[in-house]
C-alpha cells in the first residue's frame, strides 16, 4: 500500500466483456492492467490520478449483472490509522 493506485474489483463479468465496455466508454487509457482474480472476478488497476468511483459510475449501468467495488488505498490507510 505504498502507492496510491486505485482499482476496481468486478465480479460477474468476463475480462473481455469488461474491456469492451471500458473501451467504448473511453476509459481504457485509465487502466494499467486487468488481472483475473477468480471465476468471473477481476481486479482492474488504474493509473495514478484515475478515480475508481467515477469510473464505476460511468460504466456501471452497462454492466447490469456485475458487482463493482472501488479499491481506494488512501481511504484504507486513513481507516488503519484510527
Amino acid at each position: 500500500m505504498e502507492e496510491n493506485i486505485e482499482g476496481v474489483f468486478l465480479s460477474g463479468e468476463t475480462k473481455g466483456q469488461f474491456k469492451k465496455i471500458i473501451t467504448r466508454k473511453g476509459h481504457f487509457r485509465d487502466i494499467i492492467t486487468v488481472k483475473r482474480f477468480g471465476f468471473l472476478e477481476n481486479i482492474v488497476l488504474l493509473k495514478e490520478g484515475s478515480d475508481a468511483p467515477g469510473i464505476i459510475s460511468h460504466i456501471g449501468n452497462r454492466l447490469t449483472n456485475c458487482k463493482l467495488s472501488a479499491i481506494r488505498p488512501k481511504k484504507i490507510k486513513r481507516l488503519l490509522k484510527d
